[in-house]
């Protein structure tokens, strides 16, 4: 379990900072509106459901970026101290986790539980396949 919860983490570390050094700002919200379109695909919403999620997903996505630009900010600050880092990573990991338990709940009032996990589901493989199509176009 915790060497699940380790990779998870690492992915999402990978993917973050991809996107960033990766993208212009542009081409951000280009791939923020493919993951949209891609979880809802993948969720299969109705018009209501879409109509109550999506400003949630908004929220959730904010929550989200706010926490990669505070850790990147800090990494900049931080860069030759490794215990500090080390600290910093560890404490990143624990907020996000806590913002994905709290949306949790938010998302149980606009979606089914089973539409929930596979949201979670859908954004892992969104992840996943962003990183595998980064990792083709730079070779």
């Amino acid at each position: 379990m915790k060497i699940r919860f380790t990779i998870y983490m690492l992915l999402i570390m990978a993917t973050f900072n991809a996107l960033t050094a990766f993208s212009q700002p542009g081409q951000r919200k280009q791939i923020d509106q493919l993951k949209y379109d891609y979880i809802s695909r993948r969720l299969e919403l109705t018009p209501q459901q879409t109509r109550d999620f999506l400003p949630v997903y908004q929220s959730y996505q904010n929550e989200l970026n706010g926490l990669l630009q505070d850790r990147r900010q800090n990494q900049k600050n931080f860069q030759s101290a490794p215990d500090r880092n080390m600290d910093d990573e560890l404490a990143f990991e624990g907020k996000v986790l806590d913002v994905r338990k709290r949306y949790k709940n938010e998302f149980q009032r606009v979606l089914p539980p089973d539409k929930i996990a596979l949201f979670f589901k859908a954004e892992r493989e969104f992840r996943e396949q962003l990183i595998q199509e980064l990792r083709q176009r730079r070779q």
